[in-house]
């Protein structure tokens, strides 16, 4: 019984910090941003805070495998969190996948009769015309 209320502790204790990294990842990324160093210390501060504060009190004593694990806990969900900025930074770095050009060029070989539009309404389009087409 003591066991399973230490793996109660332990999984409330990871959910909530794993919770936290998350929800600071999250806003991260809707701002368009990467943490920088500041961010990750002050991150990994707060962390190592939620978890800390499962250590026990006057209802609940961890035992001594619990206590370590506890001890552990915060490398690893910063482990995890630092990890994804990581590979964040990498994919911005290295960028979208290029993707190929398409030429945004039209031929008509033979008699035209009617309009050709290429793009959206009201775009600007450039037409080059050989003067000796004209002449048939």
């Amino acid at each position: 019984m003591k066991g399973a209320i230490d793996n109660e502790h332990l999984e409330m204790a990871q959910e909530i910090a794993e919770a936290y990294a998350d929800c600071c990842l999250e806003s991260f990324l809707v701002e368009g941003l990467l943490p920088d160093a500041n961010d990750l210390r002050e991150i990994e501060a707060e962390i190592k805070n939620i978890i800390g504060r499962h250590n026990g009190n006057e209802f609940w004593h961890p035992r001594p495998s619990t206590s370590e694990t506890l001890i552990w806990l915060p490398q690893k969900v910063f482990g995890r969190f630092a990890t994804r900025v990581r590979q964040m930074q990498l994919e911005k770095e290295v960028g979208p996948p290029a993707q190929q050009a398409r030429p945004n060029q039209i031929n008509i070989a033979g008699n035209n009769y009617g309009p050709i539009q290429q793009g959206g309404l009201a775009n600007t389009q450039n037409i080059t015309k050989d003067k000796k087409d004209e002449a048939k």
